[in-house]
């Protein structure tokens, strides 16, 4: 239908049920030509974050001297975190991106929640995994984002 000059807009059921808002802001935007203003932005704005990630910083080891001793060996206690508990989600609004190439069919989503990072991603049509990434400014979580946006837009997923 694209070679026909027709736009396409993936609706997903779930994402329907749970954010009609913004699926809705979604299909008017791409009826208004400004999905591909975003894309170009946030094409621009990967490249920007790439060329600022190039000085990768190098951390010095410094030998310990403790492990050369073959005396007696040391045991540490330490005491274990109870895990954090793990928020509900029905108020974020994830980023979705879609790699549907050969027999490849993937999403990977992205949401900011205060100083943590949640990307859920797997098999369009099956149960998401998900990861949660905490962050200690706000600052360094929205570049964590544009980073993570900017190398899965490099590997072929596209904004849906």
């Amino acid at each position: 239908m694209r070679a026909f000059g027709w736009k396409l807009q993936h609706v997903y059921s779930k994402d329907w049920l749970e954010q009609p808002e913004r699926v809705l802001e979604k299909i008017k935007q791409k009826l208004e030509g400004k999905e591909e203003e975003l894309e170009e932005l946030g094409e621009l704005e990967s490249e920007l974050e790439l060329k600022e990630n190039e000085v990768d910083s190098v951390e010095e080891i410094k030998p310990n001297n403790e492990s050369l001793n073959t005396s007696k060996p040391t045991v540490h206690e330490t005491e274990l975190e109870p895990e954090k508990e793990q928020k509900p989600q029905g108020n974020l609004t994830f980023k979705r991106y879609e790699f549907v190439e050969g027999s490849s069919s993937k999403y990977w989503e992205i949401a900011i929640d205060g100083f943590d990072i949640v990307t859920r991603y797997g098999r369009i049509g099956n149960q998401p995994q998900e990861n949660r990434k905490s962050m200690d400014d706000r600052v360094s979580v929205l570049k964590e984002e544009m980073r993570l946006i900017g190398v899965k837009t490099r590997k072929g997923y596209r904004p849906v």
